[in-house]
């Protein structure tokens, strides 16, 4: 401990590092926009009834069943939520903001 002045981390990781340091001891300077996370992609030559297939069998993982809770735990997730186009436009525009530097 005490290596680093400063350094980042991502808040969900939080929960999971709680364990081996004291978070309590982390000072927050700023937070940034949040930004899409483990997210799952294709090829775009990937046939689209199998894409279709995979993308179903994922947005249909429940809690509430037995089967599909330890397949979200193992993961860490407690649902999986389909993504649009415009949900990464903050990656974009910081990609404009650091190509600009």
């Amino acid at each position: 401990m005490g290596e680093y002045d400063i350094g980042s981390i991502r808040e969900g990781t939080l929960d999971l590092v709680k364990e081996r340091i004291d978070i309590d001891t982390i000072n927050i300077l700023a937070h940034t926009s949040w930004y899409p996370g483990w997210v799952y992609a294709v090829r775009k030559d990937l046939d689209k009834s199998v894409v279709k297939k995979i993308k179903q069998a994922l947005l249909q993982l429940n809690t509430k069943t037995r089967q599909d809770e330890r397949i979200l735990k193992q993961a860490g997730f407690s649902g999986i939520i389909s993504a649009e186009d415009k949900d990464f436009d903050p990656v974009r525009e910081l990609a404009k903001i650091l190509e600009r530097r």
